[in-house]
């Protein structure tokens, strides 16, 4: 059974909210992202919850693909905590980028997210997941982590599992069940 996600794509992003979200982060976003958003604004998160009842709206397996607006919020509240967190520790502790936006986001925990850089290291990708580690930079791109997650389900090690109404890995592979390597 194919995947119900393209149904449930926003249109693409309005060129205004690219430059809104340049002028919030002091850096445009870069070229990948821009593309990204310019096919979709991410989930009707609504429609897909009001349709899947409830169930997160899996763009890859265990994360969404918010629209801009609410990553751009998203993002502001995480910048918010994390200066927050730093502040009470005597340690030199950076939990968060001011340059940083949110990606891709683990809605069932939202404790994981994945964000971009959109200044220093333009286009670098890195996960968050402050309650087990410091933020984490990968060693793919944008193109190079979507390609990676498309080439895994096409080898059958995700698939559309209609009854979860998910993205599911395959639970045998190198027992990594998340997209990023």
């Amino acid at each position: 059974m194919a995947s119900p996600i393209p149904e449930f794509l926003n249109a693409p992003v309005d060129p205004a909210l690219l430059d809104s979200a340049a002028r919030q982060l002091g850096h445009r976003l870069p070229d990948d992202l821009a593309e990204l958003y310019a096919i979709a604004d991410g989930v009707a998160l609504d429609r897909w919850l009001a349709a899947f009842g409830g169930v997160p709206a899996d763009v890859l397996p265990g994360y969404d693909l918010p629209p801009l607006a609410m990553a751009l919020a998203s993002s502001a509240e995480l910048r918010r905590v994390a200066a927050y967190v730093a502040s009470g520790s005597d340690d030199d502790l950076q939990l968060w980028r001011d340059d940083w936006l949110l990606v891709f986001s683990n809605l069932t925990t939202g404790d994981e997210h994945v964000v971009m850089a959109t200044g220093q290291d333009r286009g670098s990708l890195w996960t968050v997941q402050w309650e087990f580690d410091l933020p984490r930079r990968l060693d793919l791109d944008l193109a190079g982590l979507l390609d990676a997650a498309v080439q895994r389900f096409l080898s059958l090690e995700a698939g559309w599992d209609p009854d979860a109404r998910q993205l599911i890995w395959d639970h045998d592979v190198e027992g990594n069940l998340s997209p990023f390597p």
